[in-house]
């Protein structure tokens, strides 16, 4: 059973929105590692959670590194949903366009 054709765009708008929010997110989680191997090995900061306790009271720029992820993947579902609509906009603009010239001039 297949959906009908206004379903099957608004389903393809969202798993193309989710996607992009899950590449976001792992983008975000990968800044965060990199930031805190650069203070482990820059810090020679032992590898526990007390260090990582005293890295954020040293450092609270960190408290944003690590809201990275999250911020990333809303950011990224934000725009790739935006896109997508414009897309659909235009295919849906173009459609009829091309219905009117093919109505008008017979080729």
């Amino acid at each position: 059973m297949s959906l009908p054709r206004k379903n099957r765009k608004a389903k393809f708008l969202y798993d193309n929105s989710y996607k992009y929010a899950i590449q976001g997110s792992l983008l975000g989680l990968l800044i965060v590692v990199l930031t805190y191997t650069l203070f482990f090995l820059s810090v020679q900061y032992p590898f526990d959670f007390s260090s990582l306790k005293s890295i954020h009271s040293n450092n609270p720029f960190i408290y944003i590194i690590d809201f990275l992820p999250l911020l990333t993947s809303v950011g990224a579902f934000y725009i790739a949903h935006s896109i997508q609509i414009d897309k659909i906009s235009i295919s849906k603009e173009l459609d009829s366009k091309n219905l009117l010239i093919n109505k008008r001039f017979y080729f």
